[in-house]
């Protein structure tokens, strides 16, 4: 009939009298749509436990920690008040969590960063404190701190230390 399309499908291609499709590329992009729509939601569902300065001496300085592979942000507690006694500075902790199955992603990596940093500043942390964010195994790979992209604090990944000055080496 004129005018209407027939479709033939072969392997992996769907062949209309108008245009060829690539199947597999049209799955990919379905895949990737998917998952950037489910981990976007993830933003909803992050969250900061903040653990304010066990001191009011010292220089201020803030830590937030990305958890490892299926750990929520929150089992850091007693590592984040560890290192709060252990330290003579005025440090407050941002304990990151809330991310989908408790495993860090890229997509909300970034966005929990930030998430963080302001939970810290509406907790009474100052904006000019330098902070510095520490990834536990799989949060802080460094593919996922290269997406991070130009930040405006220091990250220590899993095997170094990374600051503002020189991230865009990545």
């Amino acid at each position: 009939m004129k005018g209407q399309n027939t479709f033939v499908v072969t392997t992996m291609k769907v062949q209309t009298s108008k245009f060829d499709v690539d199947l597999t590329s049209v799955l990919l992009v379905c895949v990737v749509v998917v998952l950037y729509n489910v981990l976007e939601s993830d933003a909803q569902r992050l969250y900061t436990k903040i653990l304010p300065p066990v001191t009011s001496v010292g220089d201020e300085v803030a830590l937030i920690t990305a958890p490892g592979g299926y750990i929520n942000g929150e089992a850091y507690e007693q590592l984040g008040y560890a290192i709060q006694k252990a330290t003579s500075s005025k440090l407050w902790v941002g304990l990151m969590a809330g991310f989908r199955g408790d495993l860090v992603n890229p997509v909300s990596l970034k966005k929990a960063v930030y998430l963080a940093i302001s939970d810290l500043q509406a907790a009474g942390m100052s904006k000019t404190t330098p902070v510095y964010v520490a990834g536990h195994s799989v949060g802080g790979m460094r593919p996922f701190i290269r997406l991070l992209g130009k930040v405006d604090f220091y990250f220590c990944d899993s095997y170094t230390c990374i600051t503002r000055t020189n991230t865009d080496s990545l």
